[in-house]
C-alpha cells in the first residue's frame, strides 16, 4: 500500500500545501483520523454554519469533554488500533530518527530565499490589487518562504526593490499605516488605457446623424437627432432610456459608457439600441465579463461571447463597421481591458459601449479601468430610473443603498420590518430555511445571499432539509463528487507548494511532454517542494512541474447529497452544452450514472453524471454570484462580524436590488450590521497612487455626459 511506503520513509517535517510545516510521511487522512478533537470542532462548525471567531470559540467550549483517568495500555491499544485502520505500519522503528543538526542559514541565502519570496508575493498580490499593503506583502512573502527567510530579509527586499524603482511607494496613511505600493507595469497599464481610448476619441463619427462644425467656435454638433428621439418614441422607450440610446446613437465619439443602477433595464435598452444599429446596416457584437452577462446579452438577440473567448481565439472577417458592447463593465479588470483594448484597435471597430454599474462589484482581479476612464471624462449616458422593485417602498430602499446611503436604507426597511434579529446562527438558518419555503409554495423565484460561500454552503443544506421534510425534494438521495474552482492566482498555480493532496487539474490543452491529453482531469497524489505527483483515472502516475504553466484550472473534490427535485446551478461554463456560469435548473431525474435536468425555459438536458462536476446546490449564493440575476424574493443573511472583504457597501447593494417582489434581511446584530454594511470596499489605482494621471486640457476630455 501507497500509505505504508510513505509511513517507511525518515520522519522528517515538512512544509505542507498551505505554507506551514506539517509531518512527512503521513496523509491528510492519517493526521485528520488522530487529530479527533479537532475534528469534532470543525464538523459542529460546519453543521450548524459557524463563521466567526467568537462564535467558533464557543464551540471550543461546547465540545470540551470533562477530562477522566485512562488506562494507559488501554488507550496505547486504541491508537494502535487505529493506526493500522488507517494503513500506518506500526512495525517500522524508530519513527522518530536520530537528525542531523540543521545547516545554519547563510545570509546570503536567506537574501536569495527573501528575493524569491517577494518575486511570488509581488505576482501573486498584483494579479488581484493594484495597489498593495505593506503589511500583506511582507505576509505573503513570509508564508511563502517559511522556514526559509525572515522579516528583516524581507523588509530589506522591499527597501531595495523601491531604491531600484520596482516598487513605487506612496507613504504612510490611515489605510496603510507601513505603506503601501504599486508596479511600473500597473502604472504603465493604467496610464495606456487612457492613452488608447483618448488617442481615439475624436477620429470616430455617431453611428447616427451627420457631424456639423460650428462656423463661430469650430466646435462639433450632431445634427439628424431628431430622427433618432423619434425612433425612441416609436419604441416606447421611457424617458431616462430615450435620451440614452439618443446619446448613444449620435455621440461623436469612439467609445461611450451607459451606466444605470441595477434593475434599470440596461440589457433591454441595449437590445433596442442593437435593433437601430443594423438597420443602420452595422454589425453589433456583445462581450460579458462572464458567461453570465454574454448569455443576458444574447437574450437581448445581441451576438455575444465572454472577453475570455475573444482573447482566446480570433473572431470571423470584419464585414460592415461595428458596435462592440461590454456588459457589466464594473468587473473589467485592467490588464484583460488592456488586452480589449487593442483587439479592437487592431480590427478597426469604429464604436466601443460600455455598459454597467460602477457601483455594484468590482472584478476580483487588478483594477478599476471602466471607473477610471470614467474619472477621465469619458462620455457617459445615465440610467436613473429603477422598474425591477414592484413595491415603491422597497424601491425606494434600494435607491437609498445605491446612493451609499445605507444607513437611510436600513431605517427604511426597519420600518417596513424587513430586518430580522437572530444572533444564533442555527436559528437564524433555520428561519432563513422556513421563509424560503413559504416562498417556494407560493411558487415565487426566491434567492438567498450571503456574502461567504462557507455561509452559502451552510445554507443550502439546511434549505434544502426543509424543502425533504415537507416533500418537495425527493428522499431517495444520491452522493455525487463535484469539484470547486480553488481560484489560485497564476502565482500560486505555479508554485507546487500551493496544492493539497487530492486536488484536481484540469488541463484544457493538454501537453505532449508528461503527457496529458486535452480536457483531462488528473488528482494531485502528492505535492513536494518542487514538484507534484499527479495521478490518471487509470491509476497510472507521472510527476510534474506546474512552473510556467497558465491554462490550469485547480478544483477541491468535495461531496454533495443530491435528489431529484433539488435545484442546482453551474459553478462555471459548460459552453459544450450552452450552460452559463451559475445558470440554474432542477434536477428531474437522477439514477446510476445519468442525471436529467429541466431549465427554466422549458429546456431539458440529460448528462452522464461524470460530466455534471462543476455543479452545486442553488437556494443560496454569494452576493458576487447573484449580481445580474433577478428574482421574486430575495432572502439576505449577513453576519455583522464577517470582514470588509464580504461585508460592505457594495454587498449591501446588490444583495438588495435583485428582487422583483420582496426582500427581507437576516442578521446576528441590527446595530453591528449597519456599521458593517456602511464600510467601503473600493479598489484603490496605480496612478492614484502615484498621483501622475493626466489631466486633458480644456476641450481635450474624452466627451461629455447625459
Amino acid at each position: 500500500m501507497r500509505e505504508i511506503e510513505r509511513s517507511l520513509q525518515p520522519y522528517v517535517p515538512r512544509r505542507s500545501a498551505d505554507q506551514y510545516f506539517e509531518l512527512a510521511g503521513f496523509s491528510r487522512q492519517q493526521i485528520e483520523a488522530f487529530s479527533e478533537r479537532a475534528m469534532d470542532i470543525e464538523r459542529t462548525k460546519a453543521a450548524r454554519g459557524i463563521t466567526h471567531s467568537s462564535a467558533a470559540r464557543a464551540i471550543v467550549i461546547e465540545t470540551r469533554k470533562p477530562k477522566r483517568d485512562y488506562d494507559p495500555a488501554v488507550l496505547r491499544a486504541e491508537r494502535e488500533a487505529l493506526a493500522r485502520e488507517q494503513g500506518i505500519d506500526l512495525s517500522y522503528r524508530p519513527l522518530v530518527p536520530q537528525l542531523k543538526p540543521a545547516a545554519v542559514t547563510t545570509n546570503h541565502g536567506a537574501e536569495t530565499q527573501a528575493r524569491q519570496s517577494l518575486d511570488f508575493a509581488d505576482r501573486h498580490l498584483s494579479a488581484r490589487y493594484a495597489v498593495i499593503d505593506h503589511r500583506d506583502l511582507a505576509a505573503a512573502a513570509l508564508r511563502h518562504g517559511v522556514g526559509s527567510t525572515d522579516l528583516n530579509h524581507v523588509r530589506a527586499e522591499i527597501k531595495a526593490r523601491q531604491e531600484a524603482g520596482q516598487l513605487i511607494a506612496a507613504g504612510h496613511s490611515y489605510l496603510h499605516p507601513l505603506d503601501n505600493y504599486t508596479t511600473p507595469r500597473m502604472v504603465r497599464l493604467e496610464r495606456e488605457n487612457l492613452q488608447l481610448v483618448y488617442e481615439r476619441m475624436l477620429k470616430s463619427r455617431p453611428i447616427s446623424g451627420i457631424m456639423v462644425r460650428n462656423a463661430v467656435d469650430g466646435s462639433i454638433d450632431v445634427a439628424g437627432t431628431d430622427r433618432v428621439r423619434d425612433w425612441a418614441v416609436q419604441r416606447n422607450l421611457l424617458p431616462d432610456q430615450a435620451d440614452a440610446a439618443v446619446f448613444t446613437l449620435t455621440a461623436p465619439r469612439w467609445a461611450s459608457a451607459i451606466e444605470g443602477l441595477a434593475g434599470t433595464a440596461k440589457t433591454t435598452l441595449v437590445g433596442a439600441i442593437r435593433e437601430y444599429v443594423e438597420e443602420e446596416g452595422w454589425t453589433v457584437r456583445g462581450f460579458g465579463t462572464t458567461t453570465g452577462s454574454a448569455k443576458a446579452l444574447q437574450d437581448a438577440g445581441v451576438n455575444a461571447q465572454t472577453i475570455a473567448k475573444l482573447l482566446a481565439s480570433a473572431l470571423p472577417a470584419k464585414t460592415a463597421r461595428e458596435l462592440w458592447v461590454v456588459d457589466e463593465s464594473s468587473l473589467l479588470a485592467t490588464l484583460p481591458t488592456n488586452e480589449f483594448l487593442k483587439v479592437a484597435i487592431a480590427r478597426g471597430v469604429e464604436r466601443l459601449v460600455f455598459v454597467g454599474d460602477q457601483k455594484q462589484h468590482l472584478a476580483i482581479e487588478a483594477g478599476s479601468p471602466v471607473r477610471q476612464l470614467l474619472a477621465d471624462n469619458l462620455a457617459v449616458a445615465q440610467l436613473t430610473t429603477i422598474r425591477r422593485q414592484q413595491d415603491p417602498d422597497l424601491r425606494r430602499a434600494v435607491e437609498l443603498a445605491a446612493n451609499g446611503e445605507t444607513s437611510k436604507a436600513l431605517e427604511l426597511l426597519t420600518e417596513q420590518k424587513r430586518i430580522t434579529e437572530i444572533p444564533n446562527v442555527a436559528d437564524r438558518y433555520a428561519r432563513i430555511a422556513k421563509d424560503y419555503l413559504d416562498a417556494y409554495e407560493a411558487g415565487q423565484r426566491c434567492l438567498v445571499v450571503s456574502p461567504g460561500n462557507d455561509e452559502r454552503r451552510a445554507l443550502n443544506e439546511v434549505i434544502r432539509t426543509t424543502l425533504i421534510t415537507h416533500g418537495h425534494v425527493g428522499k431517495d438521495t444520491q452522493e455525487h463528487q463535484i469539484l470547486m474552482n480553488r481560484d489560485l492566482t497564476p502565482a500560486q498555480i505555479q508554485n507546487p507548494l500551493s496544492y493539497h493532496e487530492n486536488d484536481v487539474l484540469y488541463f484544457a490543452r493538454g501537453s505532449k511532454k508528461f503527457p496529458i491529453p486535452k480536457r483531462a482531469y488528473l488528482t494531485v497524489a502528492a505535492v513536494k517542494e518542487d514538484s507534484l505527483t499527479l495521478r490518471k483515472s487509470n491509476g497510472q502516475e507521472l510527476e510534474f512541474n506546474p512552473t510556467g504553466w497558465k491554462q490550469l484550472r485547480v478544483y477541491s473534490n468535495e461531496t454533495r447529497t443530491i435528489a431529484v427535485g433539488d435545484r442546482i446551478e453551474w459553478r462555471e461554463p459548460d459552453n459544450a452544452h450552452r450552460i452559463a456560469n451559475h445558470e440554474s435548473a432542477v434536477i428531474k431525474s437522477v439514477s446510476g450514472k445519468q442525471i436529467e435536468f429541466s431549465f427554466e425555459n422549458g429546456r431539458r438536458l440529460k448528462l452522464p453524471l461524470e460530466q455534471a462536476k462543476h455543479i452545486d446546490l442553488a437556494y443560496a449564493t454569494t452576493s458576487h454570484a447573484s449580481q445580474g440575476s433577478t428574482v421574486d424574493r430575495v432572502l439576505i443573511n449577513i453576519d455583522s462580524q464577517r470582514s470588509p472583504d464580504l461585508v460592505n457597501q457594495r454587498q449591501f447593494y446588490v444583495s438588495l436590488s435583485r428582487p422583483r417582489k420582496e426582500a427581507r434581511v437576516y442578521t446576528d446584530d441590527a446595530d453591528r450590521m449597519r456599521r458593517a454594511v456602511a464600510r467601503k470596499q473600493d479598489k484603490e489605482l496605480a496612478l492614484d497612487l502615484v498621483q501622475k494621471t493626466p489631466t486633458p486640457t480644456r476641450g481635450q476630455s474624452l466627451g461629455h455626459s447625459v
